[in-house]
């Protein structure tokens, strides 16, 4: 009963931090992601924006989120969706879901009430919430690769098995 309680206290002060995430720059402390929604969320929704990207633009960034999904963090691909900032508003049931906005612009251009620190999870809107590199910084910049990699990882204890 006191580990149940102890959770709950965790889970009180993920949201506090969430709700208050343009104060706490830094994001919100790993252990308190871990402990508070470890295992919440079924399905990743990347959102890129609307690309006039050249074919082998798209070929190698379409490239590379397949290996983040299934080489990387090892979800079973049918468990993540890439879609275009303009299908966004067609998404109606974000149960189970973790929104991953690639690229600052694909998430500003939304003008979502919801303040999200670069690269690190926000739990206080609608729907959790990370916002991170896009796809073309990321194969353009070794640097930016190791960050894009690091944020994703902080999603991962919080992804389900099946």
């Amino acid at each position: 009963m006191e580990e149940d309680n102890s959770a709950a206290i965790l889970h009180d002060v993920a949201r506090f931090l969430a709700a208050r995430s343009d104060l706490y720059t830094g994001g919100i402390p790993l252990r308190y992601l871990e402990s508070t929604e470890e295992g919440s969320f079924s399905r990743l929704l990347f959102v890129r924006s609307d690309g006039k990207d050249s074919e082998s633009a798209l070929t190698r960034e379409l490239t590379l989120y397949r290996k983040v999904i299934v080489d990387g963090m090892k979800v079973d691909p049918s468990r993540a969706t890439l879609i275009e900032l303009s299908r966004f508003s067609q998404v109606t049931d974000f149960t189970d879901c973790i929104c991953v906005f690639l690229g600052e612009e694909t998430y500003r251009s939304l003008s979502l009430d919801q303040v999200v620190p670069f690269g690190s999870p926000s739990f206080g809107g609608e729907f959790p919430v990370l916002v991170t590199f896009s796809l073309g910084e990321v194969l353009a910049s070794q640097e930016k690769k190791r960050e894009f990699w690091g944020h994703l990882k902080l999603l991962l204890p919080l992804l389900r098995d099946s």
